[in-house]
């Protein structure tokens, strides 16, 4: 099942969140810097003691003090204009986050619109990618894997919702209830 999220990714209990870092996993700035704050110490302490990360890796740790019960962390590319394989490369974020929460048994995992903030990709490039990896890839499949897109900003949401209805997918609009 796919859902769409307008709001704050770390408001959602679900299995795992999706942070894409800068090659430091420590969070200053951005998502990642958000994710951080809220995960508490020893989220910050994890990513600390792991430091870097390079082109496609992942590091998986706990929630801590998010909702969330776990973190996939994943190196996001910069937008450079188009031609330097930015694409591609986000394309692989996506595979390689869907691997981990597949290998893990996870029913539910929430991406952010990766790349689309400070990374600086267009929004619909950027989730046309998603759709369509993401889509594809549990559909090869036949997984069952709940799917939550998170959209921080209205072009963001509308670029979602205008692709997953142009790409025939069903989705639901995802709500935090107050008592969560």
């Amino acid at each position: 099942m796919y859902y769409l999220y307008y709001g704050d990714i770390t408001n959602l209990h679900v299995d795992a969140i999706i942070n894409p870092v800068h090659n430091t996993l420590i969070g200053k700035a951005g998502l990642s810097g958000h994710i951080q704050k809220l995960g508490g110490s020893q989220l910050a302490e994890k990513c600390e003691e792991r430091g870097e990360l390079k082109y496609s890796e992942t590091f998986l740790t706990h929630g801590y003090e998010l909702f969330a019960r776990h973190v996939i962390h994943i190196l996001s590319p910069m937008w450079l204009g188009g031609g330097s394989g930015e694409l591609t490369k986000l394309e692989i974020c996506y595979v390689n986050c869907i691997n981990i929460a597949l290998e893990k048994g996870f029913k539910e995992v929430a991406f952010p619109a990766i790349g689309t903030g400070l990374d600086g990709f267009p929004p619909l490039e950027a989730t046309q990618v998603a759709l369509r990896v993401v889509s594809n890839y549990l559909d090869e499949r036949q997984n069952e894997l709940d799917v939550i897109f998170c959209c921080f900003n209205e072009d963001t949401r509308e670029a979602y919702r205008d692709e997953l209805k142009q790409r025939g997918i069903d989705f639901v609009n995802y709500t935090v209830h107050s008592n969560d």
